[in-house]
């Protein structure tokens, strides 16, 4: 029977390694789970840079990250965290949003649950909606 990968915040701490890159996706240019030195709070969500490459807008990333609000989430910000930052990382589980709707999950998830270091964060271009 193949391992249940559960939810990050049900998972062990990891740490990163070196050139390992995660994306967090918003309905905010100013994101505030980034802080104004570029640096991500504890408790941030983001995914993986590989399951990255399946969104194609906001609107995706809303479904496939489980995301609470009804907005897309057009607002990509890379992450690239110094090698031994501690992660958790699991499966998003399908939900329902803050304001209705269910989320399908499925995406890869990881929590930072110490954040991350100042100059770790780097805004991408805004997404289109659909």
């Amino acid at each position: 029977m193949p391992a249940v990968i559960p939810e990050a915040r049900n998972a062990p701490i990891q740490y990163t390694k070196e050139g390992d890159v995660f994306v967090r996706y918003s309905t905010r240019a100013d994101d505030i789970r980034v802080t104004s030195g570029n640096g991500i709070s504890p408790g941030t969500y983001a995914t993986t840079a590989d399951d990255a490459i399946n969104i194609s807008s906001g609107f995706d990333a809303t479904r496939r990250y489980a995301l609470p609000s009804n907005k897309p989430a057009i607002y990509p910000y890379e992450i690239k965290p110094p090698a031994g930052t501690p992660i958790q990382s699991g499966r998003v589980a399908a939900a329902r949003g803050i304001e209705g709707g269910v989320r399908s999950g499925g995406g890869a998830e990881v929590i930072f649950p110490y954040g991350v270091p100042e100059g770790s964060v780097t805004p991408l271009p805004r997404i289109p909606r659909r």
